[in-house]
C-alpha cells in the first residue's frame, strides 16, 4: 500500500511539472541566437585512406555475397586487347582488378560487367598500377546517373543484410 502511495505521489508530481512546462511560453525561431562568427578551433584532417575517399569501396567478397555468386567478373578492352578478370573492389567512382598486363596510367579503356542483372559498360581511366600482381585502379569516366545511384545503394544493402 505504501508503495502505491509513493508511485501515486511520484506520478502526481511528474504530471504537475509537465503541466507547468507546457504552460511556459514556447520558443520561436527568432529566439535562437545566430551562428554568425562561430568557428571551429581545429581543422579535421582524415587520418586513413578510407576517410579521404569520396566513395566507399565494396570488396569482391561483399559483392559476391550480395549477388549470390562466387565472383563478379569484368571485361576490359585496352590497346586492341580484351581481358577478363575479377573485380577486386567497386565504388561509384571506379574499381580495381588484377590485370594480367601492366597498363599505363592515364590510358582510357572500356569496362563491362554485370551487377546482378544490371549490365554496366563505361569508359574508365587507369589511375594506378600496384605491383606485385598488377592491381589496377580504374576511375569511371562516363558512368550514367542511374548506375551511379545503383552502385551507391549497394553499400546500405550490405549493411542492412549484415554483410559488411
Amino acid at each position: 500500500m505504501a508503495v502505491r502511495r509513493g508511485v501515486r505521489r511520484y506520478l502526481q508530481t511528474t504530471c504537475a511539472l509537465l503541466k507547468k512546462d507546457c504552460a511556459m511560453k514556447k520558443k520561436s525561431w527568432d529566439d535562437i541566437p545566430s551562428l554568425e562568427g562561430v568557428s571551429m578551433d581545429w581543422d579535421y584532417t582524415p587520418e586513413t585512406a578510407r576517410d579521404k575517399r569520396a566513395a566507399l569501396r565494396i570488396s569482391a567478397s561483399a559483392l559476391a555475397r550480395l549477388f549470390g555468386v562466387k565472383e563478379v567478373p569484368a571485361r576490359i578492352a585496352a590497346e586492341g586487347q580484351t581481358y577478363t578478370m575479377t573485380i577486386r573492389n567497386l565504388s561509384e567512382g571506379g574499381m580495381a582488378m588484377h590485370v594480367p598486363v601492366v597498363l599505363p596510367a592515364g590510358l582510357v579503356v572500356t569496362v563491362g560487367f554485370f551487377l546482378g542483372r544490371r549490365k554496366v559498360i563505361t569508359k574508365a581511366r587507369v589511375c594506378h598500377v600496384q605491383k606485385p600482381g598488377n592491381l589496377t585502379g580504374f576511375a569511371f569516366l562516363q558512368l550514367g546517373k542511374e548506375t551511379v545511384s545503383f552502385i551507391r545503394g549497394l553499400y546500405p544493402s550490405l549493411v542492412l543484410n549484415n554483410m559488411v
